[in-house]
């Protein structure tokens, strides 16, 4: 048996990921558009921009389609065009980036936490249902790391669609449920195309629907340059205004985005292929908790997470785990969320204005998220995007899981003699996310 790299034996993976199997982002023919683009001042108004949102909207089987600045911005605008208020309730996720909730704050809304279904991660039936209200006017729903949720029975919640659903798909390009495409599902979506996304464009948002009232309302919001277009009188009266907003995106960014888009079918054939091989061959140990995916759905592997079960390991605490992995060159972090309902932003339903006029409050709402805050202390990434052939590379990273096992009594010797209280951990976590938190 192979000593661990952590206790002074060689490490597993020595095949360097960054050198020869990480695809760039941005494509030879990609960086000769924008290069193109650049050199006929082609750097505030573009075609390219609507040709993008054209195309997407056909590749995705939406009516329309509408670029922002970011994925933030997208989900403002999906929370305007479908009319929340003061007073309206909103159910949201807290294990997903904190625009999935901040969004309802500056309406004058609340958002309302739900729990996830803490083996697939995502927000369901049964964990939104106790949370519905005469008050409740949305749901917003995170396909988290690719794996769509169960949209089956959280359809069934809507009240005959009195109640709307909006799909964060930042996550979830491509993927499906019961063979539509996410993004299509509810009532309005919003995709990210960060620099960290399976689609990208650097920076930038993209919002689609089918409804055109929402369509028209989204491009009064943020878009002005559009709104001479619409078809409805009540909106083209602010074509020199808009609401007051600007969500207009870089052209530059959105030819990055084309990019993607035109080579997103082959890096997802590889992605998908080699992740599930992954966890396929590291299922088999104990201490992995594979994210669980519905037969219905088609996951897209944009992220590789999976759950640490210490018990299965001797009850070897995740940080000496963690040191471990590292050790063997296996190329993991933390997610870092789920903590959304504890922080003042959401206790005290600050906005922009309410800060302005009160500053912070003490005290605030209390929220008890059992499986989101279990979740969120043991996530770890698996490992990172394998968008290429490399298999050599797959036979590494399942050689260092398994020898973990291995050597697991020499593993909880270490454990033992390093041993951190449950306390400090949790700070350490807490800085972690401060830290290396990605919009």
């Amino acid at each position: 048996m192979e000593k661990l790299a952590l206790l002074g034996g060689k490490k597993s993976v020595t095949i360097d990921y960054d050198k020869e199997v990480k695809v760039r982002k941005v494509s030879d023919e990609g960086i000769r558009k924008v290069v193109s683009m650049m050199e006929e001042d082609e750097i505030s108004i573009s075609p390219v921009v609507k040709e993008f949102e054209t195309n997407f909207a056909s590749d995705n089987g939406n009516r329309y389609a509408v670029c922002t600045t970011n994925c933030t911005s997208a989900l403002f605008a999906a929370v305007f065009a479908i009319g929340i208020k003061e007073g309206d309730e909103v159910i949201v996720p807290s294990y997903s980036h904190w625009s999935t909730s901040s969004c309802v704050l500056h309406f004058g809304a609340i958002p309302v936490f739900a729990d996830i279904d803490e083996d697939s991660f995502d927000l369901s039936a049964e964990t939104i249902q106790e949370k519905i209200t005469s008050k409740t006017k949305a749901i917003i729903v995170t396909h988290i790391f690719g794996n769509p949720v169960n949209f089956t029975e959280i359809q069934k919640l809507t009240r005959n669609g009195e109640i709307k659903i909006i799909e964060d798909c930042s996550h979830a390009f491509l993927a499906e449920w019961e063979g539509n495409r996410v993004g299509t599902l509810g009532d309005i979506a919003c995709f990210s195309l960060q620099g960290d996304k399976i689609l990208t464009a650097g920076e930038g948002g993209i919002l689609v629907t089918n409804n055109t009232e929402y369509y028209e309302k989204v491009v009064t919001l943020g878009r002005i340059e559009r709104i001479s277009e619409l078809s409805n009188r009540q909106y083209r009266k602010f074509v020199l205004t808009g609401l007051g907003y600007k969500f207009r995106p870089h052209p530059l960014g959105i030819a990055i985005a084309q990019d993607s888009l035109n080579r997103s079918r082959q890096l997802s054939m590889f992605r998908n292929e080699n992740a599930k091989y992954l966890e396929k061959n590291i299922s088999n140990l104990p201490f992995v908790k594979i994210q669980k995916v519905d037969k219905r759905a088609v996951r897209q592997y944009s992220y590789n997470f999976a759950r640490y079960d210490c018990e299965g390991l001797l009850g070897i605490s995740i940080g000496t785990f963690m040191k471990a992995l590292k050790a063997e060159g296996v190329l993991s972090k933390f997610y870092g969320a789920g903590w959304n309902h504890k922080q003042p932003l959401y206790t005290n339903n600050i906005t922009v204005y309410s800060y302005n006029q009160r500053g912070e409050t003490i005290g605030g709402q209390v929220y008890s998220l059992p499986n989101t805050e279990a979740v969120a202390n043991t996530t770890f990434l698996l490992s990172p995007r394998f968008e290429q052939k490399c298999d050599d590379l797959l036979e590494q990273y399942i050689e260092a899981y398994n020898k973990i096992w291995e050597n697991a009594e020499a593993l909880k010797e270490c454990d033992e003699a390093n041993k951190v209280s449950e306390n400090s951990f949790a700070n350490a976590m807490d800085n972690y996310r401060k830290r290396n938190r990605k919009c």
